[in-house]
């Protein structure tokens, strides 16, 4: 996978992540935790404009 799928890859999770935490499925400190897991799954560093 390169950059640019990857990066994708992470948009695409982290809109569902998004979803929950504005439906109240998931709390910050949950959004917090999944962001970091997948950021890094993903190869996007903390300091990223995507993330």
């Amino acid at each position: 996978m390169n950059k640019h799928q990857a990066m994708i890859h992470y948009r695409v999770v982290m809109s569902v992540i998004i979803k929950w935490l504005a439906d109240g499925i998931l709390g910050e400190e949950d959004f917090t935790k999944l962001d970091s897991l997948f950021a890094d799954k993903y190869g996007l560093p903390k300091g990223s404009i995507y993330r």
